[in-house]
């Protein structure tokens, strides 16, 4: 078996997350749906105690920074799929809560996403081997993460972006 170089494995890597990424947006954008971007807050949010969380732990749940998580929450907000709270007890809490629209935008992407499953995910893979680069996929998340990072695994779907 060949050995392949570090950057190869880097930039086979690299080319498939943004292959499917890139057919997944355009899945999402000829049905109308929801951003992958946005999908993912959605679905965080959709998992959340009462559908709503604080910006900051979206942040840290998405590995995204903050700030580009309260531009995606105020193009969710625009769309009426979110709304914006502050706690009662602290008023520089601010939460990202999902609102009914925002649980039918949430549905339809899945749906859109379901559709496009087989093509985008099984193109050249059998589901034996779909599920073997999942769990690999997973293992290397999570040992990448900061230390908390196994916590933050706590299920099959916990990884997920749609």
């Amino acid at each position: 078996m060949n050995e392949l170089s570090p950057e190869t494995h880097l930039d086979i890597f690299l080319r498939a997350s943004r292959i499917v990424a890139s057919r997944l947006a355009q899945a999402f954008a000829d049905a109308d749906a929801v951003r992958t971007r946005e999908a993912s807050v959605l679905v965080s949010l959709d998992r959340a105690p009462d559908r709503r969380m604080r910006i900051d732990e979206l942040s840290q749940d998405l590995l995204i920074e903050k700030s580009s998580v309260s531009r995606t929450v105020d193009r969710l907000e625009r769309a009426g799929y979110v709304q914006r709270l502050t706690s009662n007890h602290d008023r520089r809490a601010v939460y990202a809560a999902m609102t009914s629209e925002g649980r039918n935008a949430l549905r339809h992407v899945t749906r859109v996403f379901r559709s496009a499953f087989d093509e985008v995910f099984l193109a050249g893979l059998t589901p034996a081997e779909l599920d073997q680069m999942t769990e690999l996929l997973r293992r290397l998340y999570v040992a990448n993460l900061p230390a908390r990072g196994a916590e933050m695994l706590s299920g099959p779907e916990a990884v997920s972006t749609v």
